[in-house]
């Protein structure tokens, strides 16, 4: 019984609590309108920060924690913050030395 009680409670202390993956921090952020980033776009204001991963992990993040389906992924994907809801929109541009993502 002795034994029973703490391979239960072993197995509970292996698969509790321990982070598998940390979101990483984003430094080198801006926020501003559209227009000011670039000409072609609209005068919402976006968050805009440089991406280090490739083309698609983004896309499969949002993809994955919205459970999209791979429907719409691009426009205004709708979440709640404190009973108000939001939309989320994101663009990908690539310069010459930087990959940037703008959320709208």
């Amino acid at each position: 019984m002795k034994r029973t009680i703490l391979y239960i409670g072993f197995v509970f202390l292996i698969q509790s609590c321990i982070p598998l993956r940390i979101a990483p921090t984003i430094e080198d952020y801006k926020l501003t309108r559209g227009k000011k980033f670039k000409r072609s776009l609209s005068k919402r204001q976006m968050f805009i920060f440089e991406d280090p991963k490739e083309a698609g992990h983004f896309y499969d993040y949002v993809n994955t924690k919205f459970d999209l389906n791979h429907e719409d992924v691009y426009d205004d994907v709708p979440f709640k913050i404190d009973s108000s809801t939001f939309f989320l929109r994101f663009m990908r541009w690539r310069f010459l030395t930087k990959r940037l993502v703008s959320v709208l």
